[in-house]
């Protein structure tokens, strides 16, 4: 994701949840065709048992139904005492068959229909790339009552029946074309997802829609996903320098990196309750793939931040051919992993008698060693090959080690084995399923560092030993009143703004002791008075205004300049600058020297 940020690009990620009245309605399109069919069959119910009545005993059953079925044509010639259910019936069958020859319609010429109707929408998503990944999000997004749409340049209409039935418009074409992109509306669009295949055409997506902001898509975030760990961080690093031109934000992101850290909340391998362990976990990894490499990395993150260190390192045993030189290339890239990890590599094929054996699992003395399994191969039956060896390799020797395979979907092999049955030891991560949702997706990275801030915020409220119980402001990000998320959201855009002017700028995490950093004191002095203004504008915005005294809902005292301030809270806004490079290497980046970066 990039990590330029300013009071211009301030991105506000507001995803509406589903309410009852969206639930309804995604059941009623769901059933939509069904509930049609029925309607329209009661009603030839209702002016069949009509006519049967008004024509008398001398008319045939025959002779209602034929009658029955012109009322579909406006032919039901009827005067005088008319049954309660033909009346019913003479009105309502014309209507619902008029509707459905409408809808018929409507799919002959549903693409220009579809049209259309996008001259009128605004602050809808767009997704590019019709895969496993566009399908989970474009379904899950109009689950929450987002207009959703499409754009695949495939001309299967696999998906165009389901589509049509959640509202989810489909546009084929090619999302690298600009006539395309105006086709779907990205213009007045909030979102756009560039999911295709390809990390060459899902950077291109997503730097054509930054083109269209001479036409008003002032508001558009576009969210890139690059296969490649690498090319991620590079392209993360070269928007820092291109987006300040330009109001539309572009945020790559890597589906492993993300998959990787929920992986390891669901399935840790480190009790928090108490991470003095007397005898240090091991983590086996099997078949690392990018997946693998991502889980290395943030691995070995997590045991830093529960107390590893050079003492007290985690083991990482990787079983892959290839193991050496993908481990030799993250050793290159984060060099730190090297003082809180010790690795063995182990070049076997699962399907070698070794494997099968799984020594690597258990000590010199027979006992186990390692402390959890994560199989993460791309293939799904080899992954599941490889539990199965190993669950077996475990229960000869009566053991019992938690096995978790990386899967794409909670479907096919996956559906066999759930994450909440406790009835043995291997369990499946669904990656696309836990990562492909709207509430991890879309999350810019102002996003993520306004979270970060409202927790420091709070953190240091409940290190003064104040009281919480009734301050709003000290609640759970989730629970946070939507002003005050504003008021996060501009102090997280405010923080790379100045930064920005002492020659600071924000990048992804590379240096793990980057939460250390310090600025000099002349740095902090000034930022702490940028910040106070900062804050002072933010609550004359929210109509508060100065009074001596204690505070009230609409007064505060310390709305004055920065020298009328008492030295206590000034040293509270130096605090908040101190904090600032622990804040943001608990999302992920770091501050770095402008001065000291190489211009490409």
């Amino acid at each position: 994701m990039s990590s330029a940020l300013n009071d211009k690009t301030t991105v506000t990620t507001k995803l509406r949840q589903p309410t009852v009245g969206t639930r309804v309605a995604n059941w009623l399109r769901a059933w939509y065709w069904l509930i049609s069919i029925v309607l329209i069959l009661i009603s030839l119910g209702l002016g069949f048992v009509g006519y049967r009545e008004y024509l008398g005993p001398q008319a045939t059953a025959f002779d209602a139904l034929y009658k029955t079925f012109k009322i579909a044509g406006l032919g039901a010639d009827v005067s005088g005492n008319v049954p309660w259910t033909l009346e019913v019936s003479r009105f309502a069958t014309p209507l619902l068959f008029a509707h459905a020859v409408f809808l018929g319609l409507g799919a002959l010429f549903r693409e220009r229909y579809n049209l259309a109707r996008l001259l009128w929408w605004r602050n809808h998503i767009v997704i590019c790339g019709l895969g496993k990944k566009g399908l989970l999000l474009a379904k899950a997004l109009r689950e929450q009552g987002h207009r959703v749409v499409v754009i695949d340049n495939a001309q299967s209409n696999a998906y165009g029946d389901e589509f049509r039935f959640r509202d989810i418009i489909l546009l084929h074409g090619d999302a690298q074309d600009l006539f395309v992109l105006r086709r779907a509306a990205v213009q007045r669009a909030r979102f756009l997802f560039a999911l295709t295949g390809s990390d060459g055409r899902n950077a291109e997506i997503a730097m054509q829609a930054r083109t269209l902001i001479g036409e008003g898509a002032s508001q558009l975030t576009s969210f890139a996903h690059i296969h490649d760990l690498e090319l991620c961080r590079f392209l993360r690093e070269r928007e820092v320098e291109s987006v300040q031109s330009s109001p539309v934000k572009v945020e790559f992101f890597c589906i492993y990196e993300t998959g990787a850290r929920n992986l390891l909340d669901r399935h840790p391998f480190i009790d928090r309750a108490n991470t003095e362990h007397e005898a240090l976990p091991q983590i086996v990894v099997v078949g690392p793939g990018r997946f693998g490499s991502s889980l290395v990395l943030q691995s070995a993150r997590a045991w830093r931040n529960s107390g590893g260190n050079q003492q007290r390192k985690l083991r990482i045993t990787i079983v892959d051919r290839g193991g050496a030189e993908r481990l030799e290339r993250l050793r290159s890239r984060f060099p730190q992993i090297n003082s809180v990890c010790e690795f063995e590599v182990i070049p076997l094929d699962t399907l070698a008698p070794d494997f099968a054996r799984g020594a690597f699992l258990f000590d010199i003395n027979g006992n186990v060693s390692a402390t959890a399994i994560y199989i993460c191969f791309d293939d799904e039956s080899a992954g599941l090959t490889a539990a199965f060896t190993l669950n077996r390799a475990c229960e000869r020797r009566g053991a019992s080690i938690p096995i978790i395979i990386r899967m794409s979907e909670a479907s096919g092999f996956a559906a066999m084995f759930s994450a909440s049955d406790d009835g043995g030891n291997i369990r499946a991560f669904h990656l696309l399923d836990e990562t492909c949702t709207p509430e991890r997706l879309c999350v810019s990275t102002n996003e993520l560092i306004a979270q970060a801030l409202h927790a420091e915020y709070v953190r240091s409220v409940a290190a003064t030993g104040a009281p919480t119980e009734n301050n709003p402001a000290t609640v759970q990000w989730d629970k946070l009143s939507e002003p005050l998320k504003e008021s996060n959201r501009h102090q997280a855009a405010h923080l790379a703004r100045r930064l920005q002017r002492f020659g600071y700028q924000i990048v992804p995490l590379s240096d793990w002791e980057a939460e250390n950093f310090a600025f000099a004191d002349v740095e902090v002095d000034e930022m702490a008075r940028m910040e106070h203004e900062r804050w002072c504008a933010d609550k004359k915005r929210a109509g508060i205004t100065y009074a001596p005294g204690t505070r009230t809902k609409k007064t505060h005292p310390n709305l004055v300049p920065w020298e009328q301030l008492d030295e206590e809270t000034q040293d509270k806004a130096r605090a908040i600058v101190r904090a600032a490079p622990r804040v943001l290497a608990s999302v992920g980046f770091q501050v770095e020297r402008l001065q000291n970066r190489v211009r490409l």
